[in-house]
């Protein structure tokens, strides 16, 4: 099967840009583990605004390999 290719506009950077700029933020008063857990919900909250149907559950088993 050919994977749909996504074509990001400055619009998803911008909002990538964001989640990683508020974990940047909070990295001197978080340990790591906290930090990619902010990132991780606050990627998935950006992706669930833009796509109703995406699946938080698959994105984070898939980030964790399984």
């Amino acid at each position: 099967t050919q994977r749909r290719r996504l074509n990001m506009t400055r619009k998803d950077y911008i909002k990538i840009a964001e989640v990683l700029k508020t974990a940047d933020n909070n990295r001197d008063y978080y340990n790591m583990e906290d930090v990619f857990n902010m990132l991780l919900e606050d990627m998935s909250s950006m992706l669930l605004a833009d796509n109703p149907n995406f699946n938080k559950t698959k994105f984070i088993d898939y980030i964790q390999g399984e």
